[in-house]
């Protein structure tokens, strides 16, 4: 892996891996294969629902990264499927692409009820964490302090 100037990646991960994607078994006998050459260390796919991210689960998928933030918390709901399969999360989207942050402010009309949501969260903010996109972060975390089956 000359330009990288190492013999081995961490993780090497699929992106946006949809079911088709995560049915095929071709696909995940190459990443395995990849694994088997010492390549990667670990194996990934990046999903974007909870029925992908559960699916990936199945597979055998060692890591699976996902959207998970302060306003979309639908993929907790595999939190603790991931943990008893020996499964890593990696979460993204933590400003729910930017959003939980000053971009959250002057929407487009029909996004009104989104912004009015995000406004919800001004009522918790204190000294220590005065923006929004501040307890966005410390929120995601937070996660790896907490069992993550406890969320959900």
């Amino acid at each position: 892996m000359g330009h990288l100037k190492t013999d081995y990646v961490d993780v090497f991960m699929l992106h946006q891996a949809d079911l088709a994607i995560l049915n095929n078994d071709d696909i995940k006998e190459i990443f395995t294969k990849l694994k088997a050459s010492g390549k990667t260390r670990a194996i990934g796919a990046s999903t974007y629902t909870a029925e992908e991210t559960k699916k990936a689960i199945e597979k055998g998928w060692e890591v699976v990264q996902l959207p998970f933030n302060l306003m979309d918390q639908r993929q907790g709901e595999n939190f603790c499927y991931a943990k008893e399969n020996g499964v890593g999360i990696i979460i993204r989207s933590v400003l729910m692409k930017g959003l939980l942050s000053d971009k959250g402010n002057g929407l487009h009309p029909a996004l009104q009820d989104v912004e009015n949501h995000i406004k919800k969260y001004h009522g918790i903010l204190t000294d220590d964490i005065s923006e929004i996109s501040t307890l966005a972060t410390k929120f995601a975390l937070l996660l790896k302090k907490l069992p993550l089956c406890l969320l959900v």
